[in-house]
């Protein structure tokens, strides 16, 4: 997980050298929009009693076995944290399209307020490049749960 994080950094910092300007990385950052898309998707894990089981994930008990249970209930969690950021992002991009369009005609102001669009796909493929290794991982601990009862 660490060496995923550590090579996206890695891929987005050489691709903004490759665009000739490196501080093309501050664009990238916008607080809000990321802010925006956790407050749409982890409520729905609260909600359905599943951050316990996302969060035992990063937590593995070397003493204890994982139940079968846990582990999907882990898969459940990793599975829907995934579609809530995909609806997220596609509420949050329609919402941005329909105000940008309701502004100035002026192209400076509307590439400024398209680049904030961008960013929430942008935001998008970051997490689900951290999520779908985690889902694997996890589907990897249900395989070998099941072959070590068999």
């Amino acid at each position: 997980m660490l060496i995923e994080i550590v090579c996206l950094v890695m891929a987005v910092l050489w691709m903004t050298g490759l665009m000739g300007e490196t501080g093309v990385l501050i664009y990238m950052l916008d607080l809000p929009t990321l802010l925006i898309l956790l407050v749409l998707a982890l409520p729905a894990l609260f909600a359905n009693g599943l951050a316990g089981d996302f969060v035992r994930l990063f937590y593995k008990n070397k003493n204890k076995k994982e139940s079968l249970g846990d582990l999907k209930k882990s898969l459940l969690a990793v599975e829907l944290l995934q579609k809530q950021f995909i609806y997220a992002a596609l509420m949050t991009v329609a919402l941005d399209i329909v105000v940008v369009l309701h502004q100035s005609v002026e192209p400076e102001v509307l590439r400024a307020n398209f680049s904030v669009v961008a960013i929430t796909a942008f935001y998008l493929g970051i997490l689900e490049l951290i999520l779908m290794p985690i889902k694997v991982a996890v589907e990897k601990r249900i395989t070998e749960h099941m072959e070590s009862d068999s």
